[in-house]
């Protein structure tokens, strides 16, 4: 094989790795946020996500990440938080705060 076919392969491969790197993280975006879990007032597999949040804290003085995610039933409505692998139901205030938009 020549150099310019090689330079040619490399130059489509490129041209064409972008938009299947864009396509796939679209579609797996996509395919995460029809993933539902099961409701635990109504027994509906129907929780759906609406807000994911990255934070830093400060445990025993040193920095340390944790995060926490809010749920919404589209069944009953019920609102969910989900942080340390605990479930709660958030106050209005802090519904109001996180999720307002995106429900």
């Amino acid at each position: 094989m020549e150099n310019w076919q090689i330079i040619l392969m490399l130059i489509v491969g490129a041209i064409l790795t972008f938009p299947a790197a864009v396509l796939i993280s679209t579609d797996l975006g996509w395919i995460i946020s029809k993933k539902r879990i099961i409701c635990r007032d109504c027994n509906h597999k129907s929780l759906k996500p609406v807000q994911f949040i990255r934070a830093t804290i400060q445990v025993d003085g040193k920095r340390t990440p944790d995060n926490w995610s809010y749920y919404i039933c589209e069944h009953c409505g019920t609102p969910y938080k989900l942080h340390r692998k605990e479930w709660s139901i958030p106050s209005d205030t802090e519904w109001k705060l996180h999720c307002k938009e995106k429900a």
